[in-house]
């Protein structure tokens, strides 16, 4: 076949991308490049070679044009089985750490100011943290359409459908459509856990990126002048920024890493924390009998693979929370109206419907921000008092709950929309949650540390570089972004895809040559998939609605009437939960917690990561 077409050696190329993705075994491939199919084993080695290869010339090509960039930073872990075992070699844990390259699509060079400005410490007070002026509203007005979202399913509100955003609007709305540009780093074999291995990567990360500069523009002033930001999960930001510190007193500021800056936390790991934290407050085998709880609910709709373990199965609780916390809400707004069901007509705070949209949109504001002060919504925990009306749990638990899944629900709309402009205000009234879970939650702390850069630390270049690079557009269009460290997860499952392929006694060379092409191999695949008409199941379709779920759990709500805050009802199995997390809080051991929090990360220490973790949970 050769022989008649040298041209079939890019269709031999294709083939043997394919057989790659699908994990065809030497043997396989052998036997069709027999049959004049695919390219031979050792020219597939040389093809892999060549994917990893192009990677580096497209990073070069875009800093040409874009000097500005994010690295994000994850662990890969994998089991590596041994063929033939033996003392000098067995089953091993694999520890290697992988990255990404995300170009900025917001800064620019000469567009933002550079000058690093830094407030003294004794200026930094608690309250600077919270809610106030101009964010708290920022925050009323996102919860306004977040639960208007919610109310307008219902017949008599479906009025507020015509008033309501489709999309939230913020300044930077039309760069943030823009797909992203997201490039593989070499994978290091390296563990982050260790702190003589940080020390490595951050090694690592300066020696290659000093290549790319020097080969793009000709010398390493303009990373001098720009430098790169790096994100990652709680333990990566921790560690590397402990590993830049250790090198404080060093000779060069290349040895010192001053290249790398700022170290910042990623914004999925914190929803993931986030979720946990709700789950360990309100998830437990004791509510079994107990109608309106979760875990009630989990056992009536048979959801097994729900087991309060978020960090296990992310999106199926995620799912399931959504499912039961929307119902809530949706009680709480036919109770707070005096309703039968949801298609009844309101009996209580009704409003008269306006005639011009304009006029809607103002009364929508009025009608919700109502309903967010009776219930305490966005109240901080200094405004809310521990009152009589508490004496029923039910009601308590109840609402409870409505303040995480909207506050969850927040926070996936931000990260939808990479709203820069409510992702401070978001982190703001979040790290209250973590707090009133313990004084000593680890997420609780990166949120202090990712204001306070944000805020009161970094020029605004590296202001905007860090908040725009907290979120990746992989396709392109308004409402379609995701957290960049869900997009490191992401590379990091293809990466061990193709380890995976290698079999039995992978070496050290194997895995760095097939883990810097996993991601063309990928987009490779992903575009003869588009060019043949082939659709795949994508986690990114739209969740099909369980609408005999819902209607079981709006049945099971109405008859027990949750919000109609009955004396004396008690929730089996939380007998004392308070109808907020954040009346938990004492104000004066926050006001404390946070000083000490505030000074640490100042003087740029961070916090013993494993006693945090001790205090967690």
């Amino acid at each position: 076949m050769h022989a008649r077409s040298d041209k079939l050696s890019a269709w031999h190329r294709l083939t043997t991308i394919v057989t790659i993705k699908g994990h065809t075994d030497d043997s396989a491939i052998t036997r069709l490049n027999r049959m004049g199919l695919t390219l031979s084993v050792s020219t597939k080695l040389r093809l892999l070679d060549e994917a990893g290869a192009m990677m580096d010339t497209a990073i070069v090509s875009k800093l040409q044009t874009n000097p500005l960039f994010k690295v994000t930073g994850d662990n890969l872990d994998i089991y590596i089985r041994t063929g033939h075992k033996s003392l000098e070699k067995s089953n091993t844990d694999l520890h290697l750490f992988a990255s990404n390259a995300i170009f900025s699509r917001v800064a620019k060079p000469g567009v933002f100011n550079t000058a690093r400005v830094s407030r003294p410490l004794h200026t930094l007070y608690p309250y600077m943290f919270f809610l106030s002026g101009h964010y708290r509203q920022t925050m009323v007005n996102s919860y306004c359409v977040v639960l208007g979202r919610i109310l307008a399913e219902l017949k008599e509100f479906s009025w507020m459908k015509s008033v309501l955003p489709a999309h939230i609007y913020h300044p930077y709305q039309v760069q943030m459509s823009q797909k992203s540009e997201v490039f593989q780093l070499p994978i290091l074999m390296k563990n982050v856990a260790k702190h003589e291995d940080c020390v490595d990567i951050l090694d690592g990360y300066e020696t290659f990126i000093s290549d790319l500069f020097v080969t793009a523009f000709g010398s390493e002033d303009t990373l001098h002048k720009y430098r790169v930001p790096v994100g990652g999960d709680q333990l990566t930001r921790v560690r590397l920024e402990e590993a830049k510190n250790l090198r404080t007193l060093a000779t060069t500021p290349k040895k010192r890493f001053e290249d790398l800056h700022p170290f910042v936390i990623e914004l999925w790991h914190t929803k993931q924390d986030f979720l946990e934290k709700c789950y360990k407050e309100l998830y437990s085998t004791k509510t079994l009998r107990q109608p309106g709880t979760l875990y009630h609910y989990k056992s009536k709709l048979q959801r097994t693979d729900v087991n309060g373990k978020v960090k296990g199965a992310f999106k199926s609780h995620h799912d399931f929370i959504m499912l039961v916390g929307k119902r809530m809400v949706t009680e709480q707004f036919i109770e707070y109206f005096g309703m039968e069901n949801s298609s009844s007509a309101p009996t209580k705070n009704v409003p008269i419907i306006k005639k011009s949209v304009c006029e809607r949109r103002v009364q929508m504001h009025e009608i919700l921000e109502k309903f967010m002060d009776h219930y305490g919504y966005l109240k901080d925990s200094c405004d809310l008092r521990k009152s009589c009306d508490e004496t029923d749990s039910v009601y308590n638990y109840s609402s409870n709950l409505c303040h995480w899944v909207v506050n969850l629900l927040n926070m996936d709309d931000i990260a939808k929309e990479e709203d820069m402009v409510r992702l401070v205000p978001s982190l703001m009234f979040s790290l209250q949650f973590f707090f009133s879970h313990s004084r000593l939650s680890k997420y609780f702390e990166e949120c202090v540390d990712f204001i306070l850069k944000c805020e009161y630390m970094l020029s605004p270049m590296d202001r905007i570089r860090v908040l725009e690079g907290a979120f990746t557009n992989l396709r392109g269009g308004i409402g379609c972004n995701i957290e960049s460290d869900l997009v490191q997860e992401n590379s990091v499952r293809n990466q061990k895809d193709l380890i995976r392929s290698l079999g039995a006694n992978k070496t050290d060379k194997a895995i760095m040559r097939c883990t810097k092409a996993a991601d063309i191999v990928v987009d490779i695949c992903d575009k003869i998939d588009s060019s043949v008409a082939l659709k795949k199941t994508s986690s990114r379709h739209h969740t099909p609605r369980a609408a005999k779920d819902e209607e079981l759990i709006a049945k099971s709500l109405r008859e027990l009437r949750p919000f109609s805050n009955i004396s004396g009802r008690t929730c089996q199995g939380l007998p004392n939960i308070l109808s907020s997390p954040l009346k938990k809080i004492d104000q004066k051991d926050l006001k404390h917690r946070m000083n000490q929090v505030i000074e640490r990360l100042f003087y740029g220490q961070t916090g013993n990561v494993d006693n945090a973790l001790e205090g967690d949970d």
